[in-house]
């Protein structure tokens, strides 16, 4: 894993500078070396930070060019399947000889000699990539199926500049950093800014599974589609008549390649993250399996029991017998890492679990170098709670005509507060027993609000509060717009919120938060579950085989428990949480405060003040648990001091 950076442009003497800022700010990609390079006109630069990962000698060192000097890459990621590419390399075209054992190289070959299209098709891997023909003048540049690795890009004064972060992007001196109203609306609603938008206007992410084409004087640029998670969501099942067993059978060979691959595609140490939970359980035990060595298990918990997973991570690593490291935070260890976060996400970014997966990685990284993750497992196999409690709650709901349903909003959105609740309690109108009941009245609200599974999808996984707390009248909510309604008109709601999951949640919230996290530590991650061909494979599972009533992930556990005993998993879906909601009334209550209300950290102009207020004394009162908008409203004005002031 590495970073990327470049231009194309007009011929100027001066790039040679604005090249080597962008490199520098993204040098915690890669630490392990630096390769700049310019053109003779000065129209073209590719910059590349090195994290020495396959092929550890200075033949893998980027930029890399042919032989005949017609071609140039820069390149940022694995490919998995890469001495499977050399081999056919070698067959169809004899006598080719290699300078190196890297996967750069073979990526290389393949752009030259099969060409962009078929190359892409041909690759196994996590990737962006940037490659030079010198000869037809155009610059391609490329990200992975999944969106695993990043890939910024704009164009302004006839120049055409990229880099794997913001933050280097905007090193170049043609670049402009106005705020887009819209991106800024999407972040708080969503806690990121989703593809293609970045959240300054006229910066772009590329889309997973896309490529660009660049002419030379940048006055053209060509979007393709390689691959299309839409495409693979369309098809029927053509494997319908197979058993639960015989898909279990096929998904755990496919999985178990994917781990292969990632295992031994590496000159560097290696382990695994282990949360305690379902795929993180099941990631460990084929690595295991596959390993003739104890592997290493990385696990973090918290001195607030309540928040803490890492005892049953500890049973699991006991029962696999892999070399396990635990690491136990307080709070104050946690809230020490908060001002790393502008530096580490540098868009504005609020997922509360960034915060324990940097610290993860940190720890890790004093061991190993690279580390499998068990992401994926509950966007590909119907794991998250919407996908049962709350797609269980559309069908009943949706079933009602929308006008007389709408009506019910109302009187249940005023009953939701955490005073209201403990008054109703107190008159015996509600059961002591039920918990988190304020939580669980907002979704039912959500739910008789929505006219159709797209407006329930989106208020399942936004925030309601935002629309009073902006200034500008001009923003419109345009999250999910281009998406086909006809297409998911008529599928189950299941399948809807895992599609849209693998297409948004999934590549702008939790593969950033990876990424970002383990890149800022110099730690590659790789994600089994990610392989396309377990995507591709698992929309051919019939939906039913998935989930039976609000049990999810019945694959993936029918695997895990051939290596792990049921009694050690059986235990509500939990992860790694922080008690945000308590702490912005103690420990975090006066930087919370400074941050939101000083005045340095209001001039952006962006937040209505007073409701602002309304908002942080709702929470302070206990009248409204408005922990996650006030994160989300910290986060934003963290990212804005550090890089606007």
């Amino acid at each position: 894993m590495c970073g990327i950076a470049g231009f194309l442009g007009p011929p100027d003497s001066a790039q040679e500078i604005a090249l080597r800022l962008m490199a520098d700010k993204i040098k915690h990609r890669g630490p392990d070396g630096s390769g700049i390079w310019i053109n003779n006109d000065h129209s073209l630069g590719l910059a590349h930070q090195r994290l020495s990962i396959l092929d550890l000698s200075d033949a893998g060192a980027q930029p890399m060019h042919s032989k005949c000097l017609r071609y140039t890459i820069v390149y940022n990621g694995e490919i998995y399947n890469h001495l499977d590419l050399r081999k056919k390399l070698e067959i169809d075209f004899n006598g080719l000889l290699w300078e190196s054992n890297c996967d750069t190289e073979t990526l290389f070959y393949c752009l030259i000699f099969y060409g962009i299209d078929k190359t892409l098709n041909l690759v196994d891997g996590m990737f962006a990539f940037a490659f030079w023909d010198n000869l037809e003048k155009k610059l391609f540049i490329a990200r992975d199926r999944v969106g695993e690795k990043p890939l910024y890009y704009c164009k302004f004064n006839n120049f055409f500049i990229f880099s794997s972060e913001l933050q280097s992007l905007c090193m170049h001196p043609e670049v402009k950093t106005e705020i887009d109203n819209n991106s800024f609306y999407d972040y708080l609603n969503l806690n990121y800014v989703p593809c293609p938008k970045s959240i300054y206007k006229n910066i772009f992410k590329l889309e997973p599974g896309k490529y660009l084409t660049i002419s030379e004087n940048s006055k053209h640029l060509e979007k393709r589609v390689y691959w299309d998670l839409k495409n693979i969501f369309k098809e029927e099942s053509n494997l319908s008549n197979l058993t639960l067993e015989e898909h279990c059978n096929f998904v755990e060979n496919i999985l178990k390649d994917s781990i292969k691959k990632r295992m031994l595609n590496s000159d560097v140490p290696i382990g695994c993250f282990l949360s305690g939970g379902i795929d993180s359980s099941t990631i460990a035990s084929l690595m295991q399996e596959i390993s003739s060595n104890s592997i290493n298990t990385f696990s973090i918990g918290s001195s607030e029991s309540e928040y803490d997973e890492a005892k049953f991570a500890m049973e699991i690593s006991k029962h696999l017998g892999t070399s396990h490291h635990e690491l136990y935070l307080s709070p104050k260890e946690i809230i020490d890492v908060l001002d790393d976060m502008p530096d580490i996400y540098d868009e504005p970014f609020a997922d509360i679990s960034q915060i324990p997966t940097y610290i993860l990685c940190q720890f890790a990284r004093k061991s190993i170098k690279v580390a499998l993750s068990g992401d994926g497992g509950d966007e590909l196999f119907c794991g998250y709670n919407r996908h049962l409690y709350g797609a269980k709650l559309w069908e009943l709901v949706s079933n009602i005509p929308y006008k007389l349903r709408s009506n019910l909003k109302s009187p249940i959105d005023m009953v939701t507060s955490e005073k209201s609740i403990n008054l109703l309690r107190n008159f015996g109108f509600i059961n002591n027993k039920i918990s988190n009941l304020g939580n669980k009245l907002d979704k039912f609200s959500n739910a008789v609000g929505s006219k159709d599974n797209i407006s329930y999808y989106k208020s399942i996984i936004s925030k309601k509060r935002f629309s009073d707390l902006v200034v500008s009248n001009e923003i419109k909510d345009q999250f999910l717009n281009t998406i086909d309604k006809q297409m998911i008109k008529t599928t189950n709601i299941r399948n809807i919120m895992m599609f849209l999951d693998q297409k948004f949640y999934l590549p702008d919230d939790i593969l950033v938060k990876v990424d970002r996290a383990s890149m800022y530590c110099g730690l590659e991650t790789r994600i089994p579950f990610l392989s396309h061909k377990l995507i591709e494979y698992t929309w051919q599972i019939p939906l039913d085989m998935k989930y039976k009533g609000i049990n999810g992930k019945i694959p993936l556990k029918k695997i895990l428990y051939k290596y792990v005993p049921k009694s050690l998993l059986e235990r509500p879906k939990q992860g790694f949480g922080l008690p945000i909601d308590s702490w912005l009334k103690g420990p975090l209550k006066d930087w919370s405060f400074n941050l939101i209300f000083q005045e340095n950290s209001m001039n952006h102009g962006l937040f209505n003040k007073k409701n602002l207020i309304k908002l942080w004394d709702e929470h302070q009162s206990g009248k409204k648990r408005n922990h996650n908008e006030l994160w989300t409203i910290l986060m934003f004005n963290l990212w804005y001091k550090k890089w606007h002031f």
